[in-house]
């Protein structure tokens, strides 16, 4: 009897442990994958500040303004809200005199006042809440008197309070430790009024530029950029510098060209030093033999009448369904395809008179071979007038045609005569028109 107790695991204790790291591989990978990315972090980071900085301005009818923390400009923002809507606080100047008892200010404009603003009246801010606002009249009334005497064209301006925003937190305003921040303004400040409008001042204060934020990351050559426009339009993106191009001053390229060509003419000359003779008389036969055939008048003509076979010793293509050829005196001859055309019996080859060597002063002529109804001795007509001379003499001579003329014999297209006759009549029409 085996008393041995098993060893190992089980196949359902292997499963459950394979899920259990499929699990945690899932929860862990996106971790190492956020703390190996700290420059796309870190734009996310920043754009998600300013966008839900923008949204509170919104939702709250206050002004936010975003900068760097003056503790660590380089790695850190601040998050402020004011009690005013306007980024920049409206200020307008009284049309008259105001006692010290008296709680209406009649100023130039009420625009940008509302109900709960803080008041500077001349140089008394203490307790000037505006109640309401009258645009018709002008009149901006205070919750209790203004305690002191004003006379006309005193300002009047908001006093605006700017405290941390507490729904920011700290560690969400710290960037990464490897990025830094860079800008195009100095000392920026970005504000978002209640209507989300963005404006931006620098030292020199408000300004029409947009704010550039510029994410520099330590551990690589990419940069994290950051646009805030005007509107309060917001758009980031990761941006691959290109790589810096090297540009070699001209003493430099100079010399290396030299070296080059130097070296090149080196190994040129060493490589065909055995065979420049050969190759340099090659060349000069070539050319000898093209200044021949281009200066001489006779090769060139006996070129162009050894071409002048090829037109002629074309063969007659088929025949079309019914072509009627009318000869002289009115005779009309019809032929189909019910009639084939016979062979040649003696076809004569093309002559292809070669070109002229070069070492040859006088190339010898071509003979063309004339006509069947030419003697050999006769030259062959040329000009289309020519060759109709020696038609019209070829149709005198032919007994068959000359019958059809006289009357004596009718056409008969199944007849031998007729279809020879066809036969030599087409070959003398491609010749005559060719």
């Amino acid at each position: 009897m085996n008393n041995n107790q098993d060893q190992g695991f089980t196949l359902l204790e292997l499963l459950v442990a394979l899920a259990i790291i499929g699990i945690l591989s899932a929860i862990t990978t996106p971790l190492v994958l956020w703390a190996n990315k700290p420059l796309q972090n870190a734009t996310y980071q920043a754009a998600g500040i300013f966008s839900q900085g923008r949204s509170r301005a919104i939702a709250t009818t206050s002004s936010i303004r975003i900068q760097p923390d003056p503790s660590d400009p380089d790695h850190s923002l601040i998050v402020e809200a004011s009690d005013t809507r306007s980024c920049d606080p409206n200020t307008t100047q009284l049309t008259g005199a105001v006692p010290t008892t008296g709680n209406q200010l009649t100023v130039v404009s009420t625009n940008g006042f509302a109900a709960g603003d803080r008041l500077k009246v001349g140089d008394d801010e203490t307790e000037n809440v505006v109640l309401t606002t009258d645009s018709s009249t002008s009149v901006l009334t205070l919750g209790q008197p203004l305690g002191t005497s004003q006379a006309s064209g005193e300002a009047v301006e908001i006093i605006s309070t700017w405290t941390s925003d507490k729904t920011f937190f700290q560690e969400d305003m710290t960037l990464p430790d490897t990025v830094t921040i860079a800008s195009n303004l100095n000392n920026w400040v970005l504000c978002f009024d209640s209507r989300g409008i963005a404006s931006v001042s620098d030292d020199t204060g408000i300004t029409t530029d947009d704010l550039e934020i510029t994410l520099i990351s330590e551990q690589s050559a990419k940069e994290g950029k950051i646009t805030v426009f005007q509107g309060g339009l917001i758009d980031s993106v990761v941006i691959q510098p290109k790589p810096e191009v090297v540009v070699a001053s001209a003493s430099d390229t100079g010399t290396s060209t030299s070296d080059d060509s130097s070296s090149g003419t080196g190994s040129d000359s060493s490589s065909t030093g055995g065979g420049s003779d050969s190759a340099t008389s090659s060349e000069d036969d070539a050319s000898t033999e093209a200044d021949d055939t281009s200066t001489d008048p006779e090769a060139s003509t006996e070129t162009e009448t050894s071409t002048e076979p090829d037109d002629t010793s074309t063969e007659p293509e088929a025949i079309a369904e019914e072509t009627e050829y009318e000869l002289d005196n009115g005779v009309v001859v019809t032929v189909d395809d019910s009639s084939p055309i016979p062979p040649d019996p003696d076809p004569e080859p093309a002559t292809t008179d070669p070109e002229p060597a070069a070492t040859d002063p006088e190339p010898a002529a071509t003979d063309i071979t004339p006509p069947d109804n030419t003697s050999p001795d006769d030259e062959e007509p040329q000009t289309y007038e020519e060759k109709l001379v020696v038609y019209r003499e070829w149709l005198d001579d032919n007994e068959y045609y000359q019958s059809l003329v006289e009357g004596t014999q009718t056409v008969d297209r199944d007849s031998e005569p007729y279809k020879n006759f066809i036969t030599e009549l087409i070959e003398k029409l491609t010749w005559l028109y060719s």
